[in-house]
């Protein structure tokens, strides 16, 4: 299921990305591929870093189904997406 958010829960959930990264996670990736995909469960500050975007997220949602995954490259700002992923909707 996707979830709807305003564009103030976006910048909300954005800052505590960016927290949880500076906090917890920069430190931890020293050694990181720059162009691989980072994606941090911004709850628990739990994350993944492979330069598959979908197996990092595959892996982190095994782990975590109800992470707010928040998307960055290791050696930028930027990803070529925007957001915040929510949990997958599962089919009945």
């Amino acid at each position: 299921m996707v979830r709807a958010h305003s564009q103030q829960q976006l910048t909300e959930l954005l800052r505590r990305g960016e927290e949880v990264f500076e906090r917890d996670v920069r430190s931890k990736i020293t050694d990181a591929d720059p162009q691989s995909y980072l994606l941090i469960d911004i709850n628990t500050g739990d994350f993944e870093v492979d330069a598959d975007s979908d197996a990092a997220s595959e892996r982190l949602r095994e782990r975590r189904p109800e992470a707010l995954i928040y998307f960055r490259r290791v050696g930028s700002d930027t990803v070529h997406r925007f957001g915040i992923l929510s949990a997958p909707e599962t089919a009945e």
